[in-house]
This record gives C-alpha cells, structure tokens and sequence, in this order.
C-alpha cells in the first residue's frame, strides 16, 4: 500500500499544524530559551497574579478586578502554574503564554479570510518574530497583547463549524 499525504487532506492539514506548531514553538523558545528556564516573574506576574492566586485561590480571583478590568485569562494561567508549585508556576505561566502566541500564529497562517499566502506567512512571521523589549515580552502581564491578535484573528474568522464556533465564542468570552 502506497500512502501519500496528498491523498488525505485531514492528515495533510494536521501534519501541517504540526510541523507549524513545532517550528514557530523551537524559535520562539530558542529566541532566548532563559525566559522558560530561568524564569522570572515581573510585574503584574509576581505582584497581582500570582500572589492573589495564592492567597484567595482560584476560582475567587476571577471576578477580583486588577485597573479595572477582570483578567480571566491571565487568572487561570497563573492558577495553572501554582497547580505545578510555585517553583515551577512562572516557567509553566510562561509556557502557556508560548502556546498562546502559536495559536495565535497559526490562526493568521491558516486563516480562509486572508487570501493571499504571502500575506499570510508574513503575518504569521511577524507574530512569531515581533520584537519585544528585553525579550522578556512571553509573560502574562503582556499577554493581552497577544490576546488582541487572536480576537482580531476570531472575529474575522467565518468559521462554519459548530466546534470551531463554540472554540471561537469561549475565547472571545474569556
């Protein structure tokens, strides 16, 4: 039997993923791989997240307003770093906001609304390669910014299936 990915567009289109995942998560990382292994928590991380996390536990520090506004995603990133122990919560914290950022990613580079493939990987390159001060820019404290990308990245989406919809909608809500 000769299996060709050509012929399967499911399994071309997750190897895709994949190998995109894979790639834009071994740059970002080796960018400056100090920031996952020996990390450090700076500003709201440490001061806000983490320490409200720890003291009122979570899910109470959800609806806990921080310059007025409820950080739900934030939250729930610092409470699964302290689940790894506080040792380990910053490295963990910065992890998820890595997956962030290649969702994100992704979303430009698979993207049906934007139809041009150059546009597309330039986008994609520019979100995997924006420079950031100090390279210290993969924390929760500035993961709003990356958030507002993949907003932008759900609204435009004309998504057409009911799981894609609902993915769609649960993170917008958050």
């Amino acid at each position: 039997m000769n299996l060709r990915i050509t012929d399967h567009p499911g399994l071309r289109k997750f190897l895709t993923a994949v190998l995109f995942f894979a790639a834009v998560i071994f740059l970002m990382f080796f960018r400056n791989p100090r920031i996952f292994t020996d990390p450090e928590p700076f500003w709201e991380d440490m001061s806000i997240f983490l320490a409200q996390e720890y003291i009122v536990g979570f899910p109470d520090t959800l609806l806990i307003t921080h310059s007025g506004y409820l950080h739900v995603i934030p939250r729930i990133v610092a409470w699964i770093g302290l689940c790894f122990g506080l040792s380990h919560a910053m490295a963990v914290m910065n992890l998820i906001v890595l997956l962030f950022k290649a969702l994100t990613a992704w979303l430009v580079f698979s993207s049906k609304e934007i139809s041009s493939a150059f546009i597309r990987c330039s986008l994609a390159a520019y979100i995997v390669l924006i420079p950031f001060p100090t390279e210290i820019y993969n924390n929760i404290t500035n993961l709003q910014w990356w958030l507002i990308g993949l907003m932008a990245m759900l609204i435009i989406r004309q998504e057409s299936s009911v799981w894609g919809l609902l993915f769609s909608c649960v993170l917008l809500f958050l």
